[in-house]
C-alpha cells in the first residue's frame, strides 16, 4: 500500500469512525462517496445549529429575563465534543420568531 492509499484509508476511517472496516467492506470508491455525504450532512447540521444559536442569543439579548427563554442542555457530537444547546420548545420558537419580527 503506497503512502496516498494509507492517507485515504486513515481519513476514511476517521470519517466513518470504524478503523477502516467500512472501506474494507465496501471499497474505496463507495467509502469515499459515503464520506462526502456524511461530511456534507454534518455541515448542514452545523449550519442549522449555528442559526438556532444565533436566534437564541438574539432573543436572550432582547429580553434576558424572559420566561420564554428555555434552559440550556448539553449534547455530545460524534467526536466526543460537548456543546451547549437551548432546550427548544414551541413557546421558545414562537418567542424567537416574534423577537425577529420586532427586529430584536
Amino acid at each position: 500500500m503506497d503512502y496516498m492509499e494509507r492517507l485515504l484509508g486513515n481519513l476514511l476511517a476517521v470519517i466513518h469512525g470504524d478503523g477502516g472496516h467500512y472501506q474494507n467492506e465496501h471499497g474505496s470508491f463507495k467509502a469515499t462517496e459515503d464520506a462526502i455525504v456524511a461530511i456534507n450532512s454534518l455541515k448542514i447540521d452545523r449550519d442549522a445549529l449555528a442559526k438556532d444559536a444565533q436566534r437564541y442569543r438574539r432573543l436572550r439579548q432582547a429580553d434576558p429575563d424572559s420566561s420564554e427563554v428555555a434552559p440550556m442542555t448539553h449534547e455530545c457530537n460524534d467526536w466526543g465534543q460537548w456543546y451547549w444547546l437551548p432546550v427548544l420548545g414551541d413557546s421558545l420558537d414562537a418567542a424567537i420568531d416574534q423577537a425577529i419580527k420586532e427586529g430584536k
